[in-house]
C-alpha cells in the first residue's frame, strides 16, 4: 500500500495506473488480460476484481472514464492529471532514452492533457488495445512514435520549404530490436486517403537517407480486421498494396509493408515483389519501379543478409544513401536553377521572387 498526499493506494491499483499511462487508456478487459491473465482463476472473478480496483481508482479522481458504445457495453478508462501526477513520481521518466515506452522499464514525458487518448473513433482505439493484449511488452502508443520532417514543394513558380509528420498509431519492437511503425486500418480509409498516407512516409524516408541517417523504421505494420478471404480475394490487402505501390514508389522494395489479418501468416508486400510472386498479379497491382536505388540489387542484397544473419533495414540504406544523397541535391539544383529561370522571366511584371513560409530560398 502506497500513501500519496493523504491517498491510500493499493499495489494492484498502482499497477493500473501505470498501464494506462503506457498504453494511454484500456478497459477493464485489458488490464485482467495484463494483470491477472496468467492466472489459472475464472476470467469473471479476475475481471469483477479489476471493476473494483477501477472504481476506487476514479472516487479518488485519479482516473476517468467514457463509454465505449456503440463499439461495445465497456467503459474506457484513463488518466486525470492528478493520475498523471502520481505515475511521474514512481516511474522512471526518461525522455531521452530511445527505448522509453517499450518494456515498462523506462517511460517518456506526458502531460494529461496530451496523454488523453483519442475517442472520437472508438473502433480504431479498441483495435490498438487488443493489438497490445497479445504484445504488451512489444509495442508502445503513438506519442513516441511521431516524426518530423521538411520537404521541398513546387508549383508552377514557387518553390517553398514545407514541414511535415508522419504520425503512426504506435511502434511494434521486435524480438530481434527492430522498431516497426503501426497502422491500425478499421477499413474506412479509402484509397486515396491510404496513397496520402504513405506518400507523407516517403517524403520522410527520403529526408532521412538525404541526411544520411538510419531510417527510423524497419517496416510498416497494418493491423487489420480478421480476414478468413485467400489474400487474391482480399479487397483490403489490394487496397492497400496498391496504395503503397503509389504512395512509397521504389521503398516498397526495400520497407516491408506487412498486413496482418490472418491468425498464422502475415502478407508482406515487399517478399511478394523480391519473390516475383504472382499474388501480385492476381491482386492486380501496379509494380513500383525501383530506379531510386541506383546501382542496387535488392534481392541480391537481401540474399547477403540472411547469410550474414543481419536483416536489419539499416544494412540496405547504408548501401545506397550516398547514391540517393547524390541524386537529392542534384535534383535540388535543378529544381532551384529553374525557379531562378522563373524568377527573371517574370521580374518585369513585379514578380517579387520565390518565398518558403517564412525561408527564403
Amino acid at each position: 500500500m502506497i500513501l500519496w498526499r493523504g491517498i491510500r493506494i493499493s499495489k494492484k491499483e498502482s499497477e493500473i495506473l501505470e498501464i494506462l499511462y503506457d498504453f494511454r487508456c484500456s478497459t477493464n478487459e485489458l488490464l485482467r488480460i495484463l494483470i491477472f491473465g496468467h492466472l489459472k482463476s475464472k476470467p469473471k472473478g479476475q475481471k469483477d476484481n479489476i471493476s473494483r480496483y477501477t472504481s476506487s481508482l476514479r472516487k479518488k479522481k485519479l482516473i476517468q472514464s467514457e463509454s465505449c458504445y456503440p463499439y461495445s457495453r465497456e467503459l474506457i478508462f484513463y488518466l486525470t492529471a492528478k493520475g498523471v501526477e502520481f505515475v511521474k513520481e514512481h516511474l522512471n521518466i526518461d525522455p531521452n532514452n530511445k527505448m522509453a515506452g517499450f518494456g515498462r522499464e523506462y517511460y517518456g514525458e506526458f502531460d494529461a492533457k496530451t496523454l488523453k487518448p483519442p475517442l472520437k473513433n472508438i473502433e480504431h482505439t479498441m483495435m490498438f488495445l487488443k493489438f497490445v493484449a497479445k504484445n504488451p511488452n512489444q509495442i508502445r502508443h503513438n506519442l513516441y512514435a511521431v516524426k518530423e520532417y521538411e520537404y521541398l514543394r513546387q508549383d508552377a513558380y514557387h518553390s517553398t520549404i514545407e514541414k511535415g509528420k508522419v504520425r503512426p498509431d504506435g511502434e511494434y519492437l521486435s524480438e530481434n530490436n527492430r522498431i516497426y511503425s503501426i497502422e491500425i486500418d478499421t477499413g474506412s480509409e479509402r484509397t486515396e486517403a491510404l496513397i496520402s498516407k504513405f506518400n507523407n512516409y516517403r517524403r520522410l524516408f527520403d529526408e532521412y537517407r538525404t541526411k544520411n541517417k538510419p531510417l527510423p523504421w524497419a517496416g510498416i505494420l497494418f493491423v487489420c480486421k480478421p480476414s478468413t478471404l485467400t489474400i487474391e480475394n482480399d479487397r483490403r490487402i489490394k487496397s492497400i498494396f496498391e496504395a503503397a505501390s503509389k504512395g512509397l514508389q521504389s521503398y516498397c522494395w526495400l520497407i516491408p509493408v506487412i498486413i496482418i489479418n490472418r491468425t498464422e501468416n502475415k502478407v508482406n508486400l515487399k517478399n511478394l515483389l523480391l519473390q516475383q510472386s504472382d499474388i501480385i498479379t492476381k491482386l492486380g497491382i501496379t509494380i513500383p519501379e525501383k530506379n531510386n536505388f541506383p546501382s542496387s540489387n535488392v534481392q541480391q542484397h537481401t540474399e547477403i543478409q540472411k547469410k550474414e544473419g543481419n536483416d536489419d533495414i539499416d544494412f540496405l540504406t547504408k548501401r545506397f544513401e550516398r547514391d540517393a544523397e547524390l541524386k537529392k541535391q542534384q535534383e535540388k539544383e535543378r529544381i532551384l536553377r529553374e525557379a531562378e529561370e522563373q524568377q527573371n522571366k517574370h521580374k518585369g511584371f513585379g514578380w517579387g521572387g520565390f518565398y518558403s513560409k517564412g525561408k527564403k530560398l
